[in-house]
């Protein structure tokens, strides 16, 4: 997959947002090295590691940090609507956040975001692109009784060959 997004200075921004080639500045959030990006007239704008080949898992990685800055900027997500009668999951309803902490620990485990509906009420959002929550996990999450809701971005991650941001936000935040 091609992607249109990096590290600049801690920060993850767009390629439209730097100059083309490799003193744009940016560098791979996996593997830290540096990236070149590659605005051409011939294929679609994209980063990709200088000098070296793309690392395993840079793919992976900036859907998992996107996601979480996504929800973290936009502050909601839209559900299915569970108060519908059982297994009828045809409306939605949008879930406004006060506040969200990513990658804050929650006594022995680290979820990927922890969002707040108001000032006490609580739970954890969880993105997974090519590995989801695991046993262990889970049996904390339940032992803590907190609700947590897991996005699944595996579909998208194996079927595009190309980044879309705007389509990207919309599946992550809906």
């Amino acid at each position: 997959m091609l992607f249109n997004m990096a590290l600049k200075n801690g920060n993850l921004i767009s390629i439209n947002e730097v100059i083309s080639g490799q003193y744009c500045g940016c560098f791979c959030p996996v593997c830290n090295s540096q990236l070149i990006a590659r605005k051409g007239e011939q294929r679609v704008y994209h980063f990709a590691h200088y000098k070296s080949s793309e690392c395993e898992n840079y793919g992976e990685t900036m859907l998992h940090l996107l996601a979480k800055k996504i929800i973290e900027e936009n502050r909601y997500i839209i559900v299915p609507d569970f108060d519908n009668e059982a297994g009828n999951y045809s409306k939605f309803k949008r879930i406004d956040l006060i506040k969200t902490e990513i990658e804050k620990n929650y006594n022995d485990i680290k979820p990927d975001i922890i969002a707040w509906v108001d000032d006490e009420k609580n739970f954890f959002v969880e993105i997974a692109v090519t590995h989801k929550v695991d046993y262990e996990k889970l049996l904390k999450i339940r032992e803590y009784n907190v609700s947590t809701l897991e996005i699944d971005l595996g579909e998208y991650y194996r079927s595009n060959k190309t980044f879309d941001y705007d389509i990207f936000k919309e599946i992550v935040l809906s």
